[in-house]
């Protein structure tokens, strides 16, 4: 929708915002968690963004937090939510938005 784009539009990386894709994060996230720490101006060190990543795993998350509020955290599985039609549509009506904010499918 049109007021969905204005409001992307304003949320496009500026110096006060961080975007980060969960595709990246998972692949990089020793990376990542030093990226976030640097972008908050706090003080780290090696040891602190390997805890941060240990404990902040899915797995060790759900774990820990005993609810089922957690989905299975897996890159692309809104695709098997949908059916193919809702699939192509939310790909159509969300695709322009998504490159708006410099993100991609």
């Amino acid at each position: 929708s049109k007021l969905w784009k204005t409001q992307l539009h304003i949320l496009r990386p500026k110096k006060n915002c961080l975007i980060i894709q969960y595709e990246t994060l998972l692949h990089n996230k020793k990376k990542v968690t030093a990226e976030i720490f640097k972008f908050l101006n706090v003080n780290f060190t090696e040891s602190i963004v390997s805890n941060t990543v240990k404990n902040t795993e899915f797995n060790t998350l759900k774990a820990k937090t005993g609810n089922n509020h957690f989905r299975k955290g897996i890159v692309g599985d809104w695709k098997n939510e949908f059916s193919e039609e809702l699939n192509k549509i939310f790909i159509s009506k969300s695709k322009s938005a998504f490159e708006l904010c410099g993100l991609n499918y």
